[in-house]
């Protein structure tokens, strides 16, 4: 179904573009005319130590500048190396809370010196490695400012780790940490409205819960190297941009563009989920206050590239490839990027040409794969 995120109100579409001065806009560059990148698989790793081991839950991936990839498996607590042929090196740190050791790892990234850094969401804290091309090494740990949340890892300018944590008052935190775990700065993104038309607050008692509309409109956050960030909503082409996290340089990235009907299963398979999750909240009838929508929005997700390039990805009508907009610094579209609609890149990694993503079957096992980009 629709991947998971934080729903905003459509109303806030007018915020984005009024919370700072926009030096740029996209004023939609003819598909004709932006260059084509056509992404094929070219490399699967099916296994977290080379010995038929599956993957469990894909939370992370980082490749680096020898072309090794890092692969975080939450489910099972292990960090697996592998060099650029697939071939599995090592294995770092292990599941626990002794120094080295994590629980549910996510979010990786490494910095100019090659250190890999991962969240280690179970023991709130980020823990660092030294990495070659047979051992991983614990170099130190730092602390977090949000306990237990999963959150991508970047790098301001000034290479210091931005510790993302939950929305607060003034919004989503981001707080700049230097290598001693010193908290040197602190920005932050406009959070979303509580309720919006595609999420509901449901009282449960003492507790709040949250009832999603499948397919229905999401607050899009991406964090970009560098220290910028992008937000939007999934329902409208409109996005503000904070180059390289300086918001004199903001760009607002617009198209034109409407989402695709949902087919036939799709539609079966989101009011099953509708129905089940009003079940669950003690929902009936008219309680419900949304049903599923006739056509999807038509951004599905936003990421960025190790260039610093921003990816818009596209909502596209069921069982086609997937679709992203490639976007520079100065808000050009220089790509419209196709690959496998079965390959996740929205949390993976993506370089040059060159993205690390996922599939997950049915089951919910993970296999890692390459997709590697050429112009048409």
């Amino acid at each position: 179904m629709a991947r998971a995120s934080h729903p905003l109100s459509i109303s806030v579409v007018l915020l984005l573009l009024t919370a700072g001065c926009s030096d740029s806009a996209n004023t939609g560059q003819t598909d004709a005319a932006v260059p084509r990148w056509s992404g094929a698989v070219d490399l699967v790793i099916d296994s977290i130590n080379g010995r038929n081991e599956e993957h469990g839950v894909v939370a992370g991936l980082a490749a680096d500048r020898a072309g090794r990839l890092f692969v975080a498996d939450s489910q099972h607590d292990v960090v697996s190396a592998f060099d650029s042929t697939g071939r599995f090196l090592y294995s770092i740190g292990r599941g626990g809370s002794g120094p080295g050791e994590f629980k549910n790892p996510c979010c990786l990234v490494i910095d100019e010196q090659g250190t890999l850094w991962l969240r280690d969401t179970g023991n709130d804290r980020h823990n660092h490695y030294v990495v070659s091309n047979t051992a991983g090494r614990f170099a130190g740990q730092v602390p977090t400012s949000a306990a237990g949340y999963p959150a991508p890892l970047t790098l301001d300018m000034a290479g210091r780790l931005i510790d993302i944590g939950a929305f607060g008052e003034n919004g989503l935190v981001r707080s700049h940490v230097d290598s001693t775990g010193r908290v040197t700065a602190i920005d932050s993104i406009a959070a979303p409205p509580e309720d919006s038309p595609g999420r509901r607050r449901v009282a449960q008692g003492s507790s709040t819960s949250y009832l999603y509309q499948p397919y229905g409109p999401s607050f899009l956050v991406a964090h970009a190297p560098g220290g910028g960030w992008a937000r939007g909503v999934s329902s409208h082409y409109l996005l503000q941009w904070i180059v390289d996290g300086d918001t004199a340089h903001t760009l607002t990235i617009r198209r034109d563009m409407i989402g695709p009907a949902l087919s036939a299963r799709e539609r079966t398979a989101a009011n099953a989920e509708l129905a089940g999750a009003a079940a669950r909240l003690g929902l009936t009838g008219t309680a419900i206050p949304f049903g599923v929508p006739g056509s999807k929005t038509p951004v599905r997700d936003i990421m960025f590239d190790q260039q610093g390039r921003l990816w818009v990805e596209l909502n596209v009508a069921d069982g086609q490839v997937n679709r992203a907009d490639v976007y520079d610094k100065s808000g050009k579209r220089v790509a419209n990027a196709e690959w496998p609609g079965d390959v996740d890149l929205s949390r993976g990694f993506i370089a040059d040409r060159i993205g690390y993503g996922f599939r997950r079957d049915s089951s919910g096992v993970s296999t890692v794969v390459r997709v590697r980009f050429r112009q048409l």
